[in-house]
């Protein structure tokens, strides 16, 4: 009974701390293009909210500004709450580089604070259009000659006319790059400069091979509608154009110098322990980050003899940075042992283009103290005093202990147990035990230090480990889980 106190009491703490007053800033993009306007929003959650009286934002002036109220219920682990909230809504136009500041909202009484906010403000990169064009479609790239495992930014830039009326543009179609691996940079960005609106979407290309490639550019329908004449309802027909951006050539050559990454970059390790207790996982983290690309970078698992290591999927984040490639990849790697280990030391090549030499990232090598579970095992061990018989002989001393139940207290366990039975079977009669299923975290931390045991564990771990990362086309097997960690239980 007082578990269930306990987690009604837990259940109510957690339910209060989703939907507890609280007050949030956040804005619509944090990179702008200089004469571009940003939308900032603070929402106040509570009732009795008072927003304090904003005139500028840095001293940039409010454009327009809205307040909006709203009412939602919202439905978590049975419980419907309703939830208030306020949105007060502010445009302005930022002139440079700047930090939204910290903003005080009070709700019911008591005085909540926004966190900061950086925007950037940048310049457009966008060709500029010739002053009779209607439109521009352009196709660029940082880089015609590249060699094997450098990577290239491809821009591309579709600008439309004010002049263009209820301009539209659809079917929409990027450019072939069938040779190279392809990254999308960032989200696709719209804005409107000197008369004309501009649309850019940019990408990261590496190579798939040596030679010369054309990149063929990409296609779109441009819609304008006519204003000489008018349907049924009004409206004006659209009137459509094929419209379609420059090709561009790729030249890919070998590296002059044979290595593992192209460009340049700093690398940075660490373990969360140097000791640790048997068959349970030591965390290794790698990072590598610097200019250039690594989409196609590859850090193979380690190879330790009687130690299962287990390494989720490197995450990847490339950026352009003052128009330069900037990447950051981090892998992890779990590591399991009964014993001691050392996890070896691993060497990568880097050549820079700009510089032309090679340098090497080194990840250094770890020992690891691994606490026995025998020490432990052997203390846990009770021995019988010892006793001299009358002849002489060492024998284990023995007890018997005797005692004596009386036939009525059995008789009476007996009909109460009954009187139990009868009363579960008559008042819960609908009562089903539910199959228990076990969360990928919460059966990782289960079957981890067991995965020695059995194949069938081994393989197990490794797939919670990949759903755990977010890999949807693992599938788990829920009852084979179960039996796994029932098995477990049992030994």
């Amino acid at each position: 009974m007082k578990m269930v106190v306990k987690l009604l009491i837990f259940y109510s703490l957690l339910v209060i701390s989703i939907f507890a007053d609280g007050v949030t800033a956040m804005v619509d993009a944090n990179e702008v293009v200089e004469g571009n306007p940003i939308t900032l929003q603070l929402k106040a959650v509570g009732e009795d909210v008072e927003f304090l009286d904003i005139s500028d934002i840095n001293g940039m002036p409010i454009l327009n500004s809205s307040m909006q109220n709203s009412s939602s219920f919202v439905y978590i682990n049975g419980d419907i709450t309703n939830e208030q909230s306020t949105i007060k809504t502010m445009q302005f136009e930022p002139q440079k580089s700047m930090t939204i500041p910290s903003y005080t909202v009070k709700i019911a009484g008591k005085n909540y604070q926004t966190k900061p906010i950086l925007i950037s403000v940048v310049q457009s990169k966008a060709p500029e259009m010739k002053k009779d064009a209607l439109y521009d479609f352009v196709l660029k790239s940082d880089k015609q000659k590249v060699m094997m495992g450098e990577s290239i930014i491809v821009e591309l830039f579709v600008s439309v006319s004010d002049r263009v009326q209820e301009a539209q543009i659809d079917q929409f179609q990027d450019p072939q790059m069938d040779q190279f691996y392809v990254k999308n940079i960032g989200k696709p960005k719209q804005y409107h400069q000197k008369g004309y609106t501009v649309v850019e979407k940019h990408f990261m290309l590496t190579p798939k091979s040596e030679g010369n490639f054309t990149i063929k550019g990409a296609t779109a329908k441009l819609g304008e509608a006519d204003l000489r004449r008018r349907d049924f309802f009004g409206r004006y027909p659209i009137q459509w154009h094929n419209i379609s951006s420059n090709d561009i050539t790729i030249s890919v050559d070998p590296q002059p110098i044979k290595s593992d990454l192209v460009g340049n970059f700093e690398l940075k390790s660490s373990i969360d322990t140097t000791k640790v207790k048997a068959n349970k996982p030591v965390n290794l983290t790698v990072t590598i980050t610097g200019e250039g690309g690594l989409e196609d970078f590859e850090f193979s698992a380690y190879e330790i003899d009687g130690v299962s290591v287990f390494g989720d999927e490197a995450t990847i984040k490339s950026e352009i940075v003052n128009g330069t490639l900037q990447s950051r990849f981090t892998k992890i790697f779990a590591i399991v042992a009964s014993d001691d280990f050392v996890i070896p030391s691993r060497t990568f090549s880097v050549y820079n283009p700009k510089t032309k030499s090679l340098k090497k990232l080194t990840v250094p090598s770890y020992t690891i103290e691994v606490e026995s579970d025998k020490t432990a095992l052997v203390s846990t061990v009770q021995t019988q005093p010892l006793a001299t018989s009358p002849s002489g002989d060492t024998k284990i001393a023995t007890s018997k202990t005797e005692t004596t139940t009386t036939w009525w207290i059995v008789l009476f366990a007996f009909a109460t147990g009954m009187v139990v039975m009868f009363l579960i079977l008559k008042f819960i009669p609908k009562m089903q035990i539910k199959e228990r299923f076990y969360k990928p975290d919460e059966a990782l931390k289960i079957l981890y230090p067991h995965i020695n045991q059995s194949p069938q564990i081994e393989a197990m771990v490794r797939k919670l480990y990949a759903k755990k990362q977010g890999d949807k086309a693992v599938e788990i097997d829920k009852k084979e889980l179960k039996a796994l960690i029932e098995a477990i239980a049992k030994h």
